[in-house]
Protein backbone atom coordinates (compact mmCIF):
# COMPACT_ATOMS: atom_id res chain seq x y z
CA UNK A 1 0.00 0.00 0.00
CA UNK A 2 1.25 3.66 -0.88
CA UNK A 3 1.74 5.35 2.06
CA UNK A 4 0.80 9.02 2.91
CA UNK A 5 4.77 10.40 2.66
CA UNK A 6 4.75 9.11 -0.76
CA UNK A 7 1.85 10.34 -2.02
CA UNK A 8 2.92 14.01 -0.54
CA UNK A 9 6.50 13.60 -2.12
CA UNK A 10 5.25 12.55 -5.37
CA UNK A 11 2.94 15.84 -5.62
CA UNK A 12 5.89 18.18 -4.25
CA UNK A 13 7.76 16.66 -7.12
CA UNK A 14 4.82 17.15 -9.74
CA UNK A 15 4.10 20.69 -9.09
CA UNK A 16 7.56 21.68 -8.04
CA UNK A 17 9.78 20.35 -11.13
CA UNK A 18 7.54 22.59 -13.91
CA UNK A 19 8.12 25.65 -11.58
CA UNK A 20 11.81 24.89 -11.08
CA UNK A 21 11.93 24.68 -15.21
CA UNK A 22 9.97 27.74 -15.91
CA UNK A 23 12.65 29.92 -13.77
CA UNK A 24 15.99 27.58 -15.23
CA UNK A 25 14.65 28.69 -18.67
CA UNK A 26 14.05 32.26 -17.96
CA UNK A 27 17.67 32.38 -16.62
CA UNK A 28 19.03 31.40 -19.75
CA UNK A 29 17.18 33.92 -21.16
CA UNK A 30 18.90 36.51 -19.58
CA UNK A 31 22.34 34.96 -19.81
CA UNK A 32 21.81 35.10 -23.11
CA UNK A 33 21.05 38.72 -22.77
CA UNK A 34 24.61 39.11 -21.11
CA UNK A 35 26.25 37.33 -23.80
CA UNK A 36 24.73 39.58 -26.21
CA UNK A 37 26.58 42.15 -24.16
CA UNK A 38 23.09 43.98 -23.02
CA UNK A 39 22.25 44.47 -19.68
CA UNK A 40 19.88 41.81 -18.19
CA UNK A 41 18.16 44.30 -15.63
CA UNK A 42 17.57 46.86 -19.03
CA UNK A 43 15.82 43.70 -20.14
CA UNK A 44 13.66 42.80 -17.14
CA UNK A 45 12.47 45.99 -17.08
CA UNK A 46 11.82 46.35 -20.92
CA UNK A 47 9.53 43.30 -20.50
CA UNK A 48 7.88 44.41 -17.58
CA UNK A 49 6.93 48.15 -18.63
CA UNK A 50 5.80 46.19 -22.54
CA UNK A 51 3.46 44.10 -20.09
CA UNK A 52 2.63 46.40 -17.33
CA UNK A 53 3.64 49.62 -18.30
CA UNK A 54 0.23 51.49 -18.26
CA UNK A 55 -3.20 50.41 -18.69
CA UNK A 56 -3.28 49.57 -22.20
CA UNK A 57 -0.23 47.35 -22.10
CA UNK A 58 -1.67 45.32 -18.91
CA UNK A 59 -5.47 45.08 -20.94
CA UNK A 60 -3.28 43.88 -23.84
CA UNK A 61 -1.55 41.25 -21.61
CA UNK A 62 -4.54 39.91 -20.33
CA UNK A 63 -6.38 40.14 -24.15
CA UNK A 64 -3.53 37.76 -25.16
CA UNK A 65 -4.42 35.37 -22.38
CA UNK A 66 -8.05 34.43 -23.73
CA UNK A 67 -7.16 32.44 -26.82
CA UNK A 68 -4.61 30.64 -24.68
CA UNK A 69 -6.62 29.64 -22.23
CA UNK A 70 -9.54 28.77 -24.18
CA UNK A 71 -7.21 26.67 -26.65
CA UNK A 72 -5.91 24.92 -23.55
CA UNK A 73 -9.17 23.87 -22.01
CA UNK A 74 -10.04 22.49 -25.75
CA UNK A 75 -6.61 20.49 -25.04
CA UNK A 76 -8.01 19.25 -21.48
CA UNK A 77 -10.84 18.15 -22.80
CA UNK A 78 -9.75 16.15 -25.70
CA UNK A 79 -6.94 14.85 -24.07
CA UNK A 80 -9.05 13.97 -20.64
CA UNK A 81 -10.09 10.91 -23.07
CA UNK A 82 -6.10 10.65 -24.14
CA UNK A 83 -7.26 12.09 -27.86
CA UNK A 84 -4.48 14.13 -29.23
CA UNK A 85 -5.61 16.89 -31.11
CA UNK A 86 -3.15 19.48 -32.20
CA UNK A 87 -5.48 21.05 -35.25
CA UNK A 88 -6.17 23.60 -33.03
CA UNK A 89 -4.52 26.46 -35.12
CA UNK A 90 -7.02 25.45 -38.10
CA UNK A 91 -10.26 25.54 -35.86
CA UNK A 92 -8.74 28.94 -34.58
CA UNK A 93 -8.91 30.28 -37.97
CA UNK A 94 -12.91 28.31 -38.83
CA UNK A 95 -14.00 30.13 -35.75
CA UNK A 96 -12.54 33.62 -36.44
CA UNK A 97 -14.12 33.37 -40.19
CA UNK A 98 -17.41 32.58 -39.25
CA UNK A 99 -17.97 34.81 -36.28
CA UNK A 100 -16.11 37.80 -39.07
CA UNK A 101 -19.04 36.40 -41.53
CA UNK A 102 -21.86 36.42 -38.98
CA UNK A 103 -20.28 40.28 -37.63
CA UNK A 104 -19.96 41.23 -41.48
CA UNK A 105 -23.33 40.03 -43.48
CA UNK A 106 -26.08 40.14 -40.59
CA UNK A 107 -26.30 44.08 -40.05
CA UNK A 108 -29.56 45.70 -38.24
CA UNK A 109 -29.12 43.39 -35.18
CA UNK A 110 -29.18 44.13 -31.64
CA UNK A 111 -25.87 43.44 -29.72
CA UNK A 112 -27.86 40.80 -27.60
CA UNK A 113 -28.58 38.67 -30.53
CA UNK A 114 -25.83 39.69 -32.98
CA UNK A 115 -22.98 39.25 -30.67
CA UNK A 116 -24.25 35.54 -29.48
CA UNK A 117 -25.23 34.94 -33.25
CA UNK A 118 -21.31 35.33 -34.05
CA UNK A 119 -20.11 33.27 -30.91
CA UNK A 120 -22.38 30.47 -31.38
CA UNK A 121 -21.15 30.39 -35.23
CA UNK A 122 -17.91 30.11 -34.03
CA UNK A 123 -18.35 27.22 -32.02
CA UNK A 124 -20.20 25.38 -34.71
CA UNK A 125 -17.42 26.08 -37.07
CA UNK A 126 -14.48 25.21 -34.69
CA UNK A 127 -16.27 21.99 -34.31
CA UNK A 128 -16.93 21.39 -37.45
CA UNK A 129 -12.97 21.68 -38.40
CA UNK A 130 -12.46 19.13 -36.41
CA UNK A 131 -15.32 16.84 -37.11
CA UNK A 132 -13.51 15.35 -40.63
CA UNK A 133 -10.60 14.10 -38.64
CA UNK A 134 -12.70 12.70 -35.81
CA UNK A 135 -14.80 10.60 -37.94
CA UNK A 136 -11.95 9.05 -39.74
CA UNK A 137 -10.65 7.77 -35.95
CA UNK A 138 -14.11 6.96 -35.53
CA UNK A 139 -14.81 5.02 -38.68
CA UNK A 140 -11.23 4.01 -40.11
CA UNK A 141 -9.13 4.34 -37.23
CA UNK A 142 -6.85 7.19 -38.80
CA UNK A 143 -4.91 8.52 -36.17
CA UNK A 144 -6.42 11.81 -35.24
CA UNK A 145 -2.66 14.11 -34.86
CA UNK A 146 -2.02 13.45 -38.67
CA UNK A 147 -5.57 14.23 -39.94
CA UNK A 148 -5.56 17.82 -37.10
CA UNK A 149 -2.01 18.55 -38.52
CA UNK A 150 -3.33 18.32 -42.52
CA UNK A 151 -6.06 20.58 -41.01
CA UNK A 152 -4.52 23.43 -40.26
CA UNK A 153 -2.79 23.31 -43.71
CA UNK A 154 -6.27 23.74 -45.15
CA UNK A 155 -7.23 26.41 -43.07
CA UNK A 156 -4.33 28.44 -43.61
CA UNK A 157 -5.44 28.21 -47.00
CA UNK A 158 -8.79 28.99 -47.02
CA UNK A 159 -8.49 32.07 -44.49
CA UNK A 160 -6.07 33.47 -47.12
CA UNK A 161 -8.51 32.67 -50.05
CA UNK A 162 -11.75 34.61 -47.90
CA UNK A 163 -9.60 37.92 -47.33
CA UNK A 164 -8.51 37.78 -50.71
CA UNK A 165 -11.30 36.76 -52.04
CA UNK A 166 -15.28 36.96 -50.88
CA UNK A 167 -15.05 38.86 -47.57
CA UNK A 168 -11.77 41.38 -48.71
CA UNK A 169 -12.51 44.81 -47.92
CA UNK A 170 -14.40 46.82 -50.24
CA UNK A 171 -11.24 48.58 -52.05
CA UNK A 172 -10.18 45.45 -52.75
CA UNK A 173 -6.58 47.13 -52.00
CA UNK A 174 -5.46 45.28 -48.17
CA UNK A 175 -5.82 41.47 -48.08
CA UNK A 176 -8.26 41.73 -44.65
CA UNK A 177 -12.28 42.31 -44.19
CA UNK A 178 -14.04 45.42 -43.52
CA UNK A 179 -14.39 46.10 -39.93
CA UNK A 180 -17.36 44.16 -38.87
CA UNK A 181 -20.34 45.89 -37.41
CA UNK A 182 -20.09 47.21 -33.81
CA UNK A 183 -23.15 45.33 -32.21
CA UNK A 184 -21.64 41.90 -32.96
CA UNK A 185 -17.85 42.99 -30.89
CA UNK A 186 -17.43 42.30 -27.52
CA UNK A 187 -17.62 45.56 -25.26
CA UNK A 188 -15.11 47.08 -23.37
CA UNK A 189 -14.48 46.60 -19.89
CA UNK A 190 -12.78 49.74 -19.58
CA UNK A 191 -13.28 52.29 -22.20
CA UNK A 192 -9.58 52.75 -24.58
CA UNK A 193 -8.06 49.22 -23.60
CA UNK A 194 -8.16 45.92 -25.08
CA UNK A 195 -9.75 44.05 -21.77
CA UNK A 196 -13.08 43.09 -23.43
CA UNK A 197 -15.70 41.01 -21.12
CA UNK A 198 -14.52 37.91 -23.11
CA UNK A 199 -11.77 38.03 -19.99
CA UNK A 200 -14.44 37.15 -18.00
CA UNK A 201 -16.24 34.64 -19.52
CA UNK A 202 -12.95 32.69 -19.93
CA UNK A 203 -12.35 32.61 -16.19
CA UNK A 204 -16.36 31.26 -15.92
CA UNK A 205 -15.21 28.71 -18.78
CA UNK A 206 -12.47 27.44 -16.68
CA UNK A 207 -14.20 27.16 -13.26
CA UNK A 208 -17.14 25.31 -15.16
CA UNK A 209 -14.76 22.46 -16.94
CA UNK A 210 -12.88 22.23 -13.90
CA UNK A 211 -16.26 21.57 -11.95
CA UNK A 212 -17.32 19.21 -15.11
CA UNK A 213 -14.02 17.24 -15.16
CA UNK A 214 -13.68 16.70 -11.76
CA UNK A 215 -17.47 16.71 -9.74
CA UNK A 216 -19.93 15.21 -12.91
CA UNK A 217 -20.72 11.83 -14.30
CA UNK A 218 -19.57 12.87 -17.84
CA UNK A 219 -16.32 14.40 -16.54
CA UNK A 220 -15.94 10.72 -14.61
CA UNK A 221 -16.27 9.38 -18.00
CA UNK A 222 -14.19 11.20 -19.89
CA UNK A 223 -11.42 10.61 -17.35
CA UNK A 224 -12.54 6.72 -16.99
CA UNK A 225 -12.08 6.43 -21.28
CA UNK A 226 -8.76 8.19 -20.94
CA UNK A 227 -7.69 5.75 -18.22
CA UNK A 228 -9.31 2.46 -19.51
CA UNK A 229 -11.19 2.64 -22.76
CA UNK A 230 -11.42 -1.11 -22.66
CA UNK A 231 -12.75 -1.85 -18.65
CA UNK A 232 -15.03 1.62 -20.03
CA UNK A 233 -16.81 -0.40 -21.65
CA UNK A 234 -17.04 -3.24 -20.06
CA UNK A 235 -18.70 -0.70 -17.22
CA UNK A 236 -20.92 0.12 -20.40
CA UNK A 237 -19.51 3.14 -21.59
CA UNK A 238 -19.34 4.17 -25.71
CA UNK A 239 -15.54 4.62 -25.54
CA UNK A 240 -16.08 6.23 -29.26
CA UNK A 241 -18.60 7.92 -28.58
CA UNK A 242 -17.12 9.70 -25.56
CA UNK A 243 -13.97 10.69 -27.42
CA UNK A 244 -15.72 11.89 -30.20
CA UNK A 245 -17.82 14.43 -27.72
CA UNK A 246 -14.76 15.11 -26.26
CA UNK A 247 -12.69 15.74 -29.61
CA UNK A 248 -15.54 18.00 -30.92
CA UNK A 249 -16.59 19.66 -27.80
CA UNK A 250 -12.22 20.77 -27.44
CA UNK A 251 -13.07 22.35 -31.26
CA UNK A 252 -15.86 24.44 -30.24
CA UNK A 253 -13.09 25.88 -27.35
CA UNK A 254 -10.48 26.82 -29.87
CA UNK A 255 -13.23 27.87 -32.25
CA UNK A 256 -14.49 30.23 -29.51
CA UNK A 257 -10.58 31.45 -29.00
CA UNK A 258 -10.91 32.54 -32.48
CA UNK A 259 -14.07 34.36 -32.14
CA UNK A 260 -12.20 36.80 -29.68
CA UNK A 261 -9.03 37.60 -32.06
CA UNK A 262 -11.73 38.63 -34.04
CA UNK A 263 -14.47 40.02 -31.69
CA UNK A 264 -12.35 41.43 -29.23
CA UNK A 265 -9.91 43.44 -31.50
CA UNK A 266 -9.38 47.05 -31.58
CA UNK A 267 -9.37 46.96 -35.28
CA UNK A 268 -12.73 44.50 -35.80
CA UNK A 269 -11.22 43.49 -38.98
CA UNK A 270 -10.19 39.62 -40.17
CA UNK A 271 -6.49 39.33 -41.96
CA UNK A 272 -5.06 35.55 -42.95
CA UNK A 273 -2.67 36.25 -40.08
CA UNK A 274 -5.22 36.96 -37.06
CA UNK A 275 -4.40 33.22 -35.74
CA UNK A 276 -1.13 34.22 -34.31
CA UNK A 277 -0.15 30.68 -33.65
CA UNK A 278 -2.25 30.63 -30.26
CA UNK A 279 -3.16 26.93 -31.42
CA UNK A 280 -0.08 26.29 -30.75
CA UNK A 281 0.93 28.28 -27.66
CA UNK A 282 -2.72 27.05 -26.04
CA UNK A 283 -1.49 23.54 -26.33
CA UNK A 284 2.02 24.54 -24.70
CA UNK A 285 -0.01 25.96 -22.00
CA UNK A 286 -1.78 22.76 -21.27
CA UNK A 287 0.89 20.84 -21.18
CA UNK A 288 2.65 22.73 -18.69
CA UNK A 289 -0.29 23.05 -16.35
CA UNK A 290 -0.52 19.65 -16.37
CA UNK A 291 -3.81 19.71 -17.69
CA UNK A 292 -5.29 21.51 -15.12
CA UNK A 293 -7.27 24.18 -15.75
CA UNK A 294 -6.57 26.43 -12.72
CA UNK A 295 -3.46 25.95 -13.66
CA UNK A 296 -3.66 27.36 -17.44
CA UNK A 297 -4.30 30.52 -15.88
CA UNK A 298 -0.59 31.45 -14.32
CA UNK A 299 1.05 29.82 -17.27
CA UNK A 300 -1.37 31.73 -19.62
CA UNK A 301 -0.35 35.18 -18.04
CA UNK A 302 3.72 33.66 -18.03
CA UNK A 303 3.30 33.19 -21.51
CA UNK A 304 1.16 36.45 -22.56
CA UNK A 305 3.31 38.76 -20.65
CA UNK A 306 6.56 37.22 -22.53
CA UNK A 307 4.58 38.06 -25.92
CA UNK A 308 3.32 41.39 -24.61
CA UNK A 309 6.83 42.67 -23.55
CA UNK A 310 9.11 40.97 -26.37
CA UNK A 311 8.13 44.37 -28.34
CA UNK A 312 9.74 46.91 -25.80
CA UNK A 313 12.23 44.23 -25.20
CA UNK A 314 13.81 44.89 -28.60
CA UNK A 315 13.22 48.98 -29.43
CA UNK A 316 14.50 49.61 -25.80
CA UNK A 317 17.19 47.20 -24.85
CA UNK A 318 18.02 46.21 -28.73
CA UNK A 319 17.42 42.43 -28.23
CA UNK A 320 15.83 40.52 -30.80
CA UNK A 321 12.52 39.46 -29.25
CA UNK A 322 12.96 35.82 -30.45
CA UNK A 323 15.01 35.70 -27.56
CA UNK A 324 11.41 35.58 -26.04
CA UNK A 325 10.62 32.56 -28.49
CA UNK A 326 13.54 30.78 -27.43
CA UNK A 327 12.71 30.70 -24.02
CA UNK A 328 9.56 29.85 -24.35
CA UNK A 329 11.03 26.87 -26.38
CA UNK A 330 13.60 25.70 -23.84
CA UNK A 331 10.39 25.93 -20.98
CA UNK A 332 8.37 23.75 -23.50
CA UNK A 333 11.66 21.19 -23.88
CA UNK A 334 12.29 21.38 -20.16
CA UNK A 335 9.05 20.94 -18.80
CA UNK A 336 8.60 17.90 -20.94
CA UNK A 337 11.87 16.69 -19.77
CA UNK A 338 10.74 17.25 -15.89
CA UNK A 339 7.26 15.59 -16.36
CA UNK A 340 9.05 12.44 -17.80
CA UNK A 341 11.73 12.82 -14.60
CA UNK A 342 8.83 12.82 -12.30
CA UNK A 343 6.86 10.30 -13.97
CA UNK A 344 10.16 7.90 -13.40
CA UNK A 345 10.40 9.02 -9.80
CA UNK A 346 6.39 8.59 -9.18
CA UNK A 347 7.01 4.97 -10.39
CA UNK A 348 10.72 4.33 -8.29
CA UNK A 349 8.39 5.74 -5.15
CA UNK A 350 5.08 3.05 -5.72
CA UNK A 351 7.77 0.16 -6.79
CA UNK A 352 9.54 0.79 -3.09
CA UNK A 353 6.29 1.16 -1.54
CA UNK A 354 4.84 -1.36 -2.59
CA UNK A 355 7.36 -4.33 -2.13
Amino acid sequence: MISRRHQISSQVVSVSAPILIVFLALAMGLLAVLLAGKSPVDAVEAIYKGAFGNTRSISSTISRMVPMCLVALGWIIAFSTKRVSIGFEGQIIAGGAAAAYVGLTLNGLSAFVHLPLALIAAVLAGAFWVALPTFMWARRGVHEIITTLLMNLIALEMISWLVRGPLQEASGTFARTDPISANSTWPTIIDGTRLHWDALMVLVLIVTVAYVLKKTTFGLALRFVGANPIAACYQGLNSTRISVGALLASGGFAGLAGSSLILAQPTSTMSATFSGGYGYEGIVVALIARNNPYAVIPVAFLFATLKQGSGLLEAKVGVSSAIVTVIMGVIVIGVSVGVLLAEKFNKQQIAEATK
